[in-house]
């Protein structure tokens, strides 16, 4: 079989063409709109949290600038793995940089509880680690990066839409499919964050 080549697709939007790629189609593809549930809501690809887990592990393990920048090293990474759900669920990911965990929890629609702070705080107490929490929409609304730090006396910083933005533009040096995927992320954090 030969290698898989990416076509670009053709979508009308308001009246004038735009070049969408496969990625941005799918992360942008509303599931259902306000019309087909019962309180109103739309819902896209976007929204589900497994689809950031996904995408963090994805950009995390090839480029070490986007997790330098994602989790404030003061260095570039040599190795970086990710774990799916470690902890038996206490956390959503488990960056492994150089072989220093960092424990992360991601909120997209969800509201982080306090009661699920504390319990992940004194976790990453008991095991000397740090912890990073993607908070959108209401969560980045509910705690703010002081009220992170503090509540985790320093060892937690929060990572909302524009640090992540920001994660994304420090991508350099990746295949071109890799740079597609974090164009196309960009995007659909745009469209989340116009939404909320």
């Amino acid at each position: 079989m030969g290698s898989i080549k990416i076509k670009y697709l053709f979508e009308k939007r308001k009246g004038r063409g735009t070049i969408v790629t496969g990625i941005e189609l799918f992360l942008n593809n509303r599931i259902y709109g306000p019309e087909q549930h019962p309180y109103g809501w739309e819902k896209f690809v976007y929204d589900d949290e497994n689809i950031h887990y996904a995408l963090l592990q994805l950009l995390a393990e090839r480029s070490p600038n986007f997790a330098q920048t994602l989790l404030s090293l003061t260095y570039l990474p040599h190795n970086v793995s990710v774990i799916l759900k470690p902890e038996q669920g206490l956390f959503d990911l488990k960056f492994i940089v150089d072989n220093v965990p960092f424990y992360c929890e991601v909120k997209v629609w969800a509201i982080l509880s306090e009661n699920q702070l504390v319990r992940q705080v004194d976790f990453l107490k008991e095991q000397d680690a740090r912890g990073v929490y993607v908070l959108f929409t209401k969560a980045a609304a509910a705690w703010s990066s002081s009220d992170i730090s503090e509540q985790s006396q320093g060892r937690c910083r929060t990572v909302g839409i524009e640090e992540l933005v920001d994660a994304l533009k420090s991508i350099s040096n990746v295949s071109s499919e890799v740079a597609e995927v974090a164009a196309a992320y960009h995007r659909a954090l745009t469209s989340l964050d116009s939404r909320y």
